[in-house]
């Protein structure tokens, strides 16, 4: 159906950390079950959503995937707060570095990293940009720059 799909630090393996989805689902006031039920009970409807288990399905569409690593990088300034605390994320510290300060965006990270690595196993053209840096808009401004070439390009995606 596209040509081109492109991930801006997102959730792209709910399933690699329910939590994460409905802690921050909580954290913006979403129901979070309304989203695809309960994760256990309703597994098969949360595989069916999830990128990881769709890789094959993804062949000859061109993918691009961008996430910092949490910790503070160039676009943020040196007095940068860390991200504030989210329901269902806290558990999931003690798995990072201390210098991490955006929880969200390490999890993102640690998702599509995964997720890179399935749809490169899966024969799918996928380009990646990891870095380091936090949730905020200062890096999803730059990787849509620098993304936009890719998402407008009238070629045939490489194999």
């Amino acid at each position: 159906m596209f040509r081109a799909a492109v991930s801006f630090s997102g959730f792209l393996h709910p399933l690699q950390y329910p939590e994460a989805v409905s802690g921050g689902a909580e954290y913006l006031g979403v129901p979070w079950q309304k989203i695809w039920g309960d994760p256990v009970r309703q597994r098969h409807i949360w595989r069916e959503n999830d990128p990881y288990y769709l890789a094959e399905r993804l062949r000859g569409t061109r993918v691009h995937i961008t996430s910092g690593d949490g910790t503070p990088g160039t676009l943020d300034p040196p007095d940068t707060e860390p991200d504030p605390k989210i329901p269902g994320l806290e558990d999931l510290a003690p798995f990072y570095p201390d210098e991490v300060i955006s929880l969200t965006e390490a999890v993102m990270g640690d998702e599509s990293r995964t997720v890179a690595r399935r749809l490169q196993e899966a024969g799918v053209g996928v380009t990646t940009h990891f870095y380091r840096g936090t949730h905020s808009p200062p890096y999803w401004q730059r990787e849509l720059r620098d993304s936009l070439p890719l998402l407008t390009a009238n070629t045939e995606p490489s194999r």
